[in-house]
């Protein structure tokens, strides 16, 4: 590849030359998505990728067995790498930084770019970003970059909006946090489908993705690209730049630090010709791992070509462990673990979620063949690279960070004490020595239990729940995550502040784990009638918490509508959700309605039409279980509703619509509600012709708190789209949409997606403050989550 003007003006300017300064070349590689298994002499035993590039590393340098990621997914771990703190004290509690999401590292906090730049060197970021940007989408447009339905093309008025903000500088990346120069893709499987340079794309995205792309571990999320854009390009690309800028730096005796983070071999699967098929274990992921190690052997020739090879401080890591819906279970049969000796995966806050790949190579201080069982953390690199410049960091940076020089040098004494790793979900787990407590239950375990206490020295694999044992010791270490939370820093120094206020977790791990097995479907709760209509009576299944006292608690309530296109369906939709939010301590209600054929509807008085009539009885429903918060032990004051497909749409308008009123029903007594669970909610197009039913003609400032729950393959989705700009547009900001990549209407019905939402279901409600903790809902499996976009 050509080197650009831009690049080739950059590398040629006035540096310090080594002489002068004395400093090793650094450079930190970060695969994505790599178990610890994965690489061959992690996992001699049960590894049949070869990973001989990676393993020459390990030979010439220390391979440290015990180093671990921030989290069990990319985003915080890339933000612990290169700050040295831990990503829970930003914003980022749980997940990733979303699709066109805002930049998480602050633009005052030193990183180890700055760091370096400080002392001298010329800095790169050649790789995946994925830390926000300040992405200079115009007002009102940002529903042109977005959703985009099944069978969708790109209109003039998307190419506008594409053009304005691609031709634009994009403020909030890499250079504005101490690199000197970027290149790489910000996310390879999310749009924008372009590279990037510096603060500019490469190219104006005018094209949508093809839909051949966006299938088979390739492409997540359909988005502006360029015409022709190729995913197999993308990791030889950042292997020419990177060869590239150590060749010139090394040309011109610059000393360097270069920020390698890699986009394989996390999806997209996108493997070149010459790798398909060469780890004959029928998994391109396992494929993409051999072409991943094969670019690393490509870097450090790069190094060895440059004759500083002896002072180059090579390091090669992880963001987090590998990601099992790629196919971990078939290679598990065919021979290879991609998580070793450990237990769980990617996303987990078991070891096979966070404990990585984690080599250090630098010959002229590092024995080779070094082996360290000392524990270690991607948040130390910033201290050691200090302490490797010879300088202090300010008392407000690396605040998390423990310098592992001594351990390179060969004095094999613990550096840090205890760290903090987490899943993707936010719990946390702390290190303490060889004993590690998870503040939450296991999912596996068949009974309650709080808290996991495992010895990693005798049970690597997580397997013996130790807390009940030592409930002193669970004491301390809760104690020791406490301090380390309210003082700011685990490091010696000035206390600080983080940047928002900690979710802690106590409360979710002293209640019982469950699993969506243990709750019934074909189990109603307790028949009570609301109205009747059309002749028959309307009723509600209503659940109430154990020992729940109606004379002498008032708790929150919800009542959700299912869905059958506003003619079918069944209570029964909603009987697991409604079950569980009642061991959670809600009053939890899913009612009936009427359900009308075409033929009954015929019927209907004039002035009355199929959804309206469903409408009307949501109101009678919703005014009831209000008016009877005596008799049921509820809070008026803290109901939510919400519902699934047609649900949805009636759950909203029976509280927006101030017609279609039953008057029947209680004057005294509103519809109106504190919050919204929205699962696929139907809104039509075709709602236009009726402003009765029509929800964006309801919407209106100051409604309630919603979730909402689509898959991104649902072809109700454009309707939802449409009400939530709308809603956006009403000064509603409060409403939170969650994308299940690949899915289609009606997912949240089967598991594992109905676990998977009832959870960030709680996680709502928690943030409403009507329940305390994280789910007890036991997490599903398969690694499925959700996305906010």
């Amino acid at each position: 590849m050509r080197l650009s003007l831009v690049f080739l003006i950059f590398l040629t300017q006035v540096a310090w030359s080594r002489a002068e300064t004395g400093k090793p070349d650094i450079v930190i590689i970060l695969a994505d998505d790599l178990g610890y298994g994965d690489v061959q002499c992690n996992n001699p035993e049960r590894g049949r990728i070869p990973t001989p590039n990676i393993d020459r590393l390990a030979r010439q340098g220390m391979r440290f067995t015990d180093g671990h990621s921030s989290s069990g997914v990319c985003s915080p771990s890339r933000y612990a790498l290169l700050t040295g703190r831990y990503h829970w004290r930003t914003r980022l509690q749980s997940g990733i930084v979303g699709v066109w999401g805002p930049p998480l590292i602050a633009q005052d906090r030193l990183t180890i770019a700055g760091l370096a730049k400080g002392q001298g060197y010329r800095t790169a970021a050649i790789g995946k970003w994925h830390l926000g940007r300040e992405w200079p989408i115009e007002e009102g447009k940002a529903g042109l970059f977005r959703n985009f339905p099944k069978g969708a093309t790109a209109t003039p008025e998307h190419r506008a909006a594409w053009e304005g903000t691609f031709s634009k500088a994009i403020g909030g990346g890499p250079t504005t946090r101490g690199f000197d120069f970027y290149f790489g893709t910000d996310v390879p499987n999310w749009p924008p489908y372009c590279f990037i340079e510096n603060d500019r794309t490469a190219g104006i995205p005018s094209e949508l993705l093809p839909e051949s792309l966006l299938r088979n571990h390739q492409a997540s999320l359909q988005g502006p690209a360029l015409p022709g854009w190729r995913l197999e390009n993308i990791l030889p690309a950042l292997g020419d730049r990177a060869c590239q800028f150590i060749s010139r730096c090394s040309a011109e005796k610059a000393p360097y630090l270069l920020y390698l983070p890699l986009t394989t071999p996390h999806t997209p699967l996108a493997v070149n010709k010459e790798w398909k098929g060469k780890s004959q274990l029928g998994n391109d992921c396992a494929d993409l791992v051999m072409e991943t190690d094969a670019l690393v052997g490509r870097v450090v020739e790069a190094i060895e070509k440059g004759g500083r090879a002896s002072d180059t401080l090579v390091v090669f890591t992880s963001d987090n462990g590998f990601a099992s819906y790629v196919g971990a279970k078939d290679l598990e049969r065919r021979g290879h673990f991609p998580s070793g000796p450990l237990r769980g995966y990617k996303t987990e806050v078991y070891e096979g979620g966070h404990r990585v790949p984690f080599i250090i190579r630098w010959p002229a201080v590092v024995k080779p063949g070094a082996v360290s069982g000392q524990l270690a953390h991607q948040a130390d690199m910033i201290r050691t690279v200090a302490d490797i410049l010879q300088t202090t960091l300010p008392e407000n940076a690396g605040e998390d960070s423990f310098s592992l020089l001594p351990i390179l040098k060969g004095i094999d004494k613990p550096v840090r004490a205890h760290s903090v790793s987490c899943a993707a979900s936010g719990l946390p787990s702390i290190r303490d020595g060889k004993w590690k407590l998870i503040l939450g239950p296991d999912p596996k375990a068949p009974q309650g239990g709080g808290f996991q206490l495992y010895n990693l020295e005798d049970d690597i694999g997580e397997a013996r729940n130790l807390a009940d044992r030592h409930p002193e010791r669970v004491a301390a270490m809760r104690q020791r995550l406490e301090t380390i939370i309210t003082e700011g820093r685990s490091t010696p120094g000035a206390r600080q502040r983080n940047d928002v206020r900690v979710r802690r977790y106590p409360e979710a791990a002293e209640g019982k784990p469950v699993s969506a097995d243990a709750f019934d479907p074909d189990k109603p709760g307790k028949l009570l009638t609301y109205k009747e209509s059309g002749g028959k009576p309307r009723q509600m299944e209503v659940y109430f918490p154990q020992g729940h006292d109606a004379g002498k608690s008032k708790v929150p309530g919800v009542i959700m509508f299912h869905g059958g296109g506003w003619s079918g369906g069944s209570p029964a939709q909603f009987r697991v959700a409604c079950q569980y939010l009642a061991s959670r301590g809600l009053v939890a209600a899913t009612a009936n309605y009427r359900m009308l054929s075409a033929k009954e509807a015929a019927a209907l008085p004039p002035g009355e039409t199929k959804k309206r009539a469903c409408i009307i009885d949501a109101k009678s429903a919703i005014r009831w279980f209000k008016a009877h918060a005596g008799e049921l032990g509820i809070d008026p004051s803290r109901v939510v509703t919400g519902g699934g497909s047609a649900g949805g749409h009636i759950a909203v308008l029976a509280t927006t619509n101030p017609g279609l009123n039953d008057p029947r029903d209680p004057k005294d007594t509103d519809v109106s509600v504190a919050g919204y669970l929205l699962f696929n909610p139907a809104f039509s197009p075709d709602d236009k012709n009726d402003p009765e039913v029509d929800v964006l003609r309801h919407l209106r400032p100051g409604m309630a708190p919603a979730i909402v729950f689509f898959g991104d393959r649902d072809s109700w989705k454009p309707g939802w789209d449409t009400a939530f700009a709308r809603w956006k547009q009403a000064g509603n900001s409060n409403a939170t949409l969650m994308i299940a990549k690949g899915q289609q209407h009606g997912f949240f019905n089967r598991e594992p997606w109905r676990s998977v939402t009832l959870r960030e279901a709680d996680r709502f409600l928690a943030r409403l403050g009507f329940l305390r903790g994280e789910p007890t809902l036991g997490a599903p499996e398969t690694g499925e989550a959700l996305s906010i976009p």
